[in-house]
C-alpha cells in the first residue's frame, strides 16, 4: 500500500470550489496527505483500467451539480467504471453520489425524492448484519452521520448486503457480498464543520429542502459525528491488514 497512491474518483467541474475541499476531506479522514491521494475527474473520461488495477483502493465522492437520476452524456461511461471496479474486485468505498452510481450500475434503483432526502446530521440504527461486518461494526448499533442528498437508493443491488436503512426503509449503506466494496449514502469524509463548508457552497439545499437560514440550520440540525468520522480510517486499516 505504501508504494502506490489511493485514488479518489470525483464528479465535479474543474471550477467547483468543493473539488479541492472534497480531496482534502477524504485525505484527512483516511489519515493521509493529499499527495498520497490521487484524483480523477469522471466527467472528462473514465479512468484507465490500468490505473484502477494499480490503486490499492478507490474512493468515490459526491457531487454538487450532477445526478445519477438526471443523467447526462457522461453517465454511461461513469456506470461502466463502477462495474469495472466490481469486476476487478478492487477495494472501493463509495460515498453519496458514488453510492448512488454504484447502486444504479449494479441493477439497483435510484430516484429523485426530495421528501425522503437528508440535509444535516442524522442518527441511524444499523441492521443486524452490520454487527458482523468488518467495517460497519465499527459504527456500533447507532451512530450520527453527515448527509446532503435528494436522490435516494430505493432498491439496493441484488448482490448487496444492506447494513443501514433510513427511517423510511431506504438503503443507506451496503457491502457487496464477498467483495471489499462498501457504499454509504452518508458522508464519512465530512465532519460537522466540513458539512457546513459544503452547505455554504450549495445553500439551495438548505433553502429548498428545509426553508431555514444557514445560521439557524447549523444551530438546530448540525452536530458532531465521531463514529462515522472514523469509518474511512477503519477502511484504510482493513486494507493494511490484507
Amino acid at each position: 500500500m505504501a508504494d502506490a497512491r489511493l485514488l479518489l474518483i470525483q464528479i465535479r467541474d474543474d471550477d467547483d470550489a468543493m473539488r479541492a475541499h472534497e480531496h482534502e476531506c477524504f485525505a484527512a479522514h483516511l489519515g493521509i496527505s493529499v499527495d498520497e491521494l490521487a484524483t480523477w475527474n469522471l466527467l472528462k473520461a473514465p479512468p484507465p483500467v490500468s490505473l484502477l488495477e494499480s490503486s490499492p483502493a478507490v474512493l468515490i465522492g459526491g457531487s454538487g451539480d450532477y445526478s445519477v437520476v438526471r443523467g447526462g452524456p457522461w453517465l454511461a461511461a461513469a456506470l461502466d467504471t463502477m462495474r469495472r471496479l466490481v469486476d476487478g474486485g478492487i477495494p472501493t468505498f463509495a460515498s453519496c453520489w458514488g453510492f448512488q452510481a454504484m447502486s444504479a450500475a449494479l441493477g439497483g434503483r435510484v430516484e429523485h425524492l426530495p421528501e425522503c432526502g437528508h440535509v444535516g446530521t442524522f442518527e441511524f440504527t444499523c441492521e443486524p448484519a452490520a454487527q458482523s461486518d468488518p467495517l460497519m461494526q465499527t459504527l456500533g448499533s447507532a451512530f450520527r452521520a453527515q448527509l446532503g442528498h435528494e436522490d435516494v437508493v430505493t432498491r439496493a443491488p441484488a448482490d448487496a448486503q444492506v447494513l443501514v436503512r433510513s427511517q423510511q426503509g431506504h438503503c443507506m449503506a451496503w457491502r457487496l457480498k464477498g467483495l471489499p466494496i462498501w457504499g454509504t449514502q452518508f458522508h464519512p469524509e465530512l465532519s460537522d464543520k466540513d458539512l457546513m463548508v459544503r452547505l455554504r457552497r450549495y445553500p439551495q439545499y438548505v433553502r429548498d429542502i428545509v426553508g431555514m437560514s444557514l445560521d439557524a440550520f447549523e444551530a438546530e440540525h448540525i452536530a458532531p459525528s465521531p463514529d462515522a468520522d472514523h469509518l474511512l480510517g477503519a477502511f484504510k486499516a482493513l486494507l493494511q491488514r490484507q
